[in-house]
């Protein structure tokens, strides 16, 4: 288990153990109704930062196609597994989106696409989207319905691959 995990681990005994005081507490008031919030932990350690700072600002660069939230960008990170991390954060944090994360490691292009159950239901396929990007960066990829991954040889063409998804998940969405 790595150190942020022992760490978050360690934050929801805490979390836990405070919220059982608080039951016994409030066993002498009336019940009142509870609100559902969607929380994120984020890695603690230095090294993990960059990371946090980089969803930060992948949250302002979200844009709109057919209702839908999309998220097409490029990031800096040196391996897939990363991405696929940052994907799944942004994509419990929106609730319902279409994630696409590009990066060049060991200098080769990377795509992490990720789609919401609840897209996934209106006709949304990450698998097939990251098939469709990962031609334009001289690859193949794909995977499930929710979550997918394609790798290529032309690192030049990330960005055209990125550019692509809003008119892809235009197209997805109109063909249902």
């Amino acid at each position: 288990m790595r150190a942020w995990q022992m760490v978050a681990v360690a934050a929801v005994a805490v979390a836990l153990a405070a919220l059982a005081a608080l039951a016994v507490q409030s066993q002498d008031r009336p019940e009142q109704p509870q609100q559902t919030y969607k929380v994120i932990s984020w890695p603690t350690n230095t090294a993990e930062r960059p990371y946090r700072e980089d969803v930060e600002r992948l949250l302002k660069q979200i844009q709109h196609v057919a209702g839908i939230p999309v998220l097409a960008h490029q990031v800096n990170v040196d391996r897939i597994e990363r991405m696929r991390e940052i994907a799944d954060h942004l994509r419990e944090h929106l609730g319902s989106a279409v994630i696409v994360l590009g990066a060049i490691i060991d200098q080769k292009p990377a795509l992490v696409a990720a789609v919401t159950p609840d897209l996934v239901e209106k006709g949304l396929h990450a698998g097939q989207l990251v098939g469709q990007l990962a031609k334009v960066i001289g690859g193949g990829g794909g995977g499930r319905p929710t979550m997918a991954q394609a790798g290529g040889r032309d690192a030049s063409k990330l960005g055209q691959a990125l550019a692509q998804v809003l008119e892809s998940v235009d197209k997805a969405m109109s063909d249902t």
